[in-house]
Formats: structure tokens, sequence, C-alpha cells
């Protein structure tokens, strides 16, 4: 068993007290310390001088390090691998078995979760590389472990807000028949832009005359259309999160609050030309995409990404099924049911790329469940093309 040293940082704005989200009594520096203490030899708190006294109170008989380099925390420790933490980076899965894959035999030897170098692994004979708090590596001697687990910085509130929001379940108001879920984000639009932005909403109201809409608003810069939705009898919700965004952001959010018998998913940017005239079966689980293709390609880079969200829910590598284009789906609740169990719908969302990789990961979901690719006939909708985000 290797000698492990476990280094865990308590930062000077004191997130570290903050609680978790599923036991008030234990804040994130008592997490990582129970976490760390079974598999560590020696753990170390590494802490402003002002604030010993409050470590003193939360864990007793601890080791304080007051030094604001790390090289000055490790360099007269003895240890053959140590483990660092930054106290307020708080994680909802997370399993030490990367210990077993850090061999001798690695060209690198600093490991790092994700992109996080606020929590990495090192060898003893890696202090050298070790500049400054701010961990400015040689990139060729690092390998960035993909933990399994979401991760959240708790250092800024509106991350910490999303860590305790997560997978929350407030009340829900049930939808007897169809609702819809509509994600809008209007930037800093040409007027002409907005313009069509507005009578997309005003078309689906045309076409949905009596049924439930939700517009989840994804922190729009222009509010021109607010005044219009709400005339137009459509409820609008606020996404202020900076994790859960774009589509799949602003459906976890309406879902949260509201639940039906059938759910149409779209961009504020589809015009409907008609209602959809498909049925959905009543009686199994069934779905369609409102458009898809297996002709576009991904980069290396793209892949990944894809390949790991799939893998978090235990599902193979993706395999060229169909896609779903846009994010956009018309589904039955048995369905939907299956689709929110699965955890597909609560991974982060908060960049173009990961949106766009959505698009497969709804594709496979969809074909993989369902064993086919059903689309909604082209002529209810087309679909209006704005550069943003």
């Amino acid at each position: 068993m290797p000698n492990i040293l476990g280094i865990i940082k308590c930062n000077n704005y004191k997130s570290y007290l903050l609680p978790l989200r599923d036991n008030n009594n234990i804040s994130l520096l008592l997490f990582w310390n129970i976490i760390l203490k079974d598999i560590c030899s020696k753990i170390i708190i590494n802490v402003n001088k002002n604030d010993e006294d409050i470590i003193t109170k939360i864990l007793d008989n601890t080791n304080i390090n007051n030094s604001d380099n790390i090289i000055d925390v490790v360099k007269d420790e003895n240890y053959d691998f140590t483990i660092f933490i930054n106290a307020e980076n708080i994680i909802d899965n997370i399993n030490f078995n990367i210990i077993d894959n850090f061999k001798d035999n690695y060209l690198a030897s600093i490991l790092c979760w994700n992109d996080m170098y606020g929590a990495i692994i090192f060898k003893k004979e890696y202090e050298k590389y070790l500049i400054s708090n701010d961990f400015n590596f040689d990139e060729n001697i690092i390998i960035k472990y993909d933990i399994s687990g979401l991760i959240w910085n708790c250092n800024d509130l509106t991350n910490y807000i999303d860590y305790i929001n997560f997978l929350s379940i407030p009340n829900k108001t049930y939808i007897k028949g169809l609702l819809i879920i509509v994600a809008l984000y209007i930037g800093d639009l040409p007027q002409n832009q907005i313009d069509i932005s507005i009578n997309c909403l005003k078309n689906l109201r045309l076409h949905y005359p009596n049924n439930t809409i939700v517009i989840v608003d994804n922190n729009s810069i222009n509010q021109d259309w607010i005044e219009i939705a709400k005339l137009l009898g459509i409820f609008i919700i606020k996404n202020t999160s900076d994790l859960y965004r774009f589509e799949i952001g602003a459906y976890n959010l309406a879902l949260k609050y509201f639940r039906a018998d059938k759910y149409i998913f779209i961009q504020h940017n589809i015009l409907f030309h008609s209602h959809i005239i498909d049925e959905l079966n009543n009686d199994n689980m069934d779905a369609y995409v409102f458009k898809t293709t297996t002709d576009l390609c991904w980069d290396i880079d793209g892949l990944i990404l894809i390949n790991k969200y799939l893998n978090f829910l235990n599902m193979e590598n993706w395999n060229n099924e169909p896609l779903a284009i846009f994010n956009c789906f018309y589904c039955n609740n048995l369905f939907l049911d299956k689709l929110i169990k699965s955890g597909l719908l609560d991974l982060i969302c908060n960049s173009k790329n990961i949106s766009q990789a959505y698009e497969r990961l709804l594709g496979v979901f969809i074909y993989r469940t369902l064993g086919y690719t059903k689309v909604i006939h082209p002529n209810t909708f087309s679909k209006n093309y704005f550069i943003q985000y």
C-alpha cells in the first residue's frame, strides 16, 4: 500500500464551511476529511493563519499548515503520492480507484480530475513542478482523468446554489394532455430577428390555442418578447443557472415544476405551420424527433465528450445512431419517465459544444430505447437560424 499524503486547501473566503446538500451537519471541509482519512496516512489542512481556530473547532487533532505555496506544505513530508483537494469543490460521485491506475510506467505523472488543477494527484519526485498555487505544470506530464461525477466549485455562490438545487424536486403541476416546453434565449439580435422570434411564439399559440406552454428563458439579453408571451398566456420560468443551460438545461428546469401526458420540447425559433399531426402510442413508450440525420461527423474531442456522457449513464459509446437535431422532440409520458430516470437530462450543459453533443445523446437514447427513430412530418415546422450564444 503506497504512503499517501492528503492535503485539503481551505480558501480565505471560508466556503469550505458551507454545508452539504443532504446533510447540514457536514461541511465541505468535513466531507473531504472523511473521504481522505480512509486512504491517507496523513492529512494536512492548508489554511490561513487567521482561520486556524475555525479548523480546530471542526477537526480534532489535525495537522495544519499556513504556507501560501503548496511546495512549502509538502517538501519535508514523506510520501509516495499526494492527493491535493480544494475544499470548496464538491463532487456528487467519487471513486478513488484512480489510485490503482496511477502506475510507475506512466509517461506522465501528475494527474488531475477533468480540467481541475484544484484536485490533483502527484508523486514525490514531481514536487519540482509545483511552481505556485496556480499549479503551472508542464502540460506534457499531466494526465487528465475524467471522474465519474459532476463537480461544483462552491467558491462561486451561483455554483453552490446549483449544487444545492441539483435533482431537487419541487411540487409539480400535472397537465392533463399536452405540455409544450420552449427553450428560449434572445441575445443582442437585429430587430428583424427579434421580430421573427416573437412571431414564432405567436404561431405556436395559434396552432396550440388551448394547451399549456412554458418558456424557460436562459437569461436573455433582449426582453421585448416578455409582455407578448404573457398576453399569449404563456408561462415564463427564468433560468439563472450557469451550469444547466441551452435546451437541455431549460427542459430540465421546466420538468421540475410541470409534468404531463404528452410533451413537445422545442427551441424558441421553431416556426410552426400547423399542429403536429403524428400520433403517439398511448400504451407504450413513443417519441418523434423534429429532424434527424446520420451523416454528421464529430472530431475526436467531440467524440470523447459524447462517449463520456454516455458512459456516465452506463451506456456504450456512440455508434453513429440517428441524431435528434435541434434537441427538439415530441414524446409521451412513458418515454419521458424513462429519459428522466436515465439521468441524461441531469448532466451539465453549459456550452454550445455540449448542447450540440446532446443532439447525439438524445438521438442515441431514443434509438436504443425505442429501437427506431421517427420524424414528425417535415411540413409541420421550419427552423430559423440565429448566430448567438
